[in-house]
């Protein structure tokens, strides 16, 4: 979401007329996490700030990297109101990416969304986020019924075929790749390419050995979580850790 409202106004009519068929809406990005990569990125030349509206700025002390260019244009302040705000706009579907919680994901389903990707945003913008399989278990733990109301995608770590199988036997809809398609970008159409046909192999094999025919097939029971199980919460509280601040005047 820009800070400029009538930008991202812009923006969504722009590609609903030119056949996008959903939205998806960042809601994790709301302030710039600690990059330390790009904090050593030194450039003299001008950079982009801001994406949509081209404006420029120099470098800082702390570098030219992505954080600062996607960061400082992003409306901070954005609430749950503003889903309706999108939906005054547009009547594609909406999706949101980056729930990382269950207590997220029911609010999300009160508020009508078609769909949540759960994402820690690659574990670049905060340290220490859960793994996004562990945020898909924990779905499945506190808000089952979000699975038969809304569409769940999940990104983050996926790096082989055997990781997209496990995801999909546990009720995701879809699983995003992005970090290992920009390496294999750069070698061009043909390094995506054959990174999908590794991917494709990689499912097809994994899927021969559990003994499936096609990905309708697939089911939780395929996937043993047991070892990971005692790290997935029971809940939005601290399981023992009772403690809370008190007001002061």
């Amino acid at each position: 979401m820009n800070k400029q409202r009538e930008k991202t106004k812009e923006i969504l009519e722009k590609v609903e007329s030119l056949g996008i068929k959903a939205i998806f809406l960042t809601v994790d990005a709301a302030g710039r996490g600690k990059r330390e990569s790009d904090e050593r990125l030194k450039a003299d030349d001008e950079i982009v700030i801001n994406p949509v509206t081209g404006e420029q700025a120099k470098g800082g002390k702390r570098g030219n990297g992505l954080t600062r260019t996607m960061g400082s244009y992003i409306d901070q302040g954005m609430t749950w109101c503003d889903i309706q705000w999108i939906r005054n706009i547009t009547s594609l579907p909406i999706i949101l990416k980056g729930i990382t919680g269950a207590e997220d994901a029911k609010i999300a389903m009160q508020h009508n969304v078609d769909g949540i990707l759960l994402s820690n945003h690659g574990g670049r913008n905060l340290d220490y986020s859960p793994p996004s399989i562990l945020l898909l278990l924990e779905m499945h733990k506190n808000c089952p019924e979000i699975f038969n109301q809304m569409e769940v995608y999940i990104d983050g770590g996926f790096r082989r075929g055997a990781d997209i199988v496990k995801a999909l036997c546990l009720g995701a809809k879809a699983v995003g790749i992005g970090r290992t398609f920009l390496y294999a970008l750069h070698y061009g159409t043909e390094g995506v390419e054959h990174l999908v046909q590794i991917l494709k192999e990689e499912m097809e094999g994994v899927m021969k050995l559990i003994g499936i025919k096609n990905l309708s097939e697939v089911h939780p029971s395929l996937v043993n979580t047991s070892d990971i199980d005692h790290l997935v919460p029971d809940g939005a509280d601290h399981p023992y850790v009772k403690w809370s601040p008190q007001p002061r005047l």
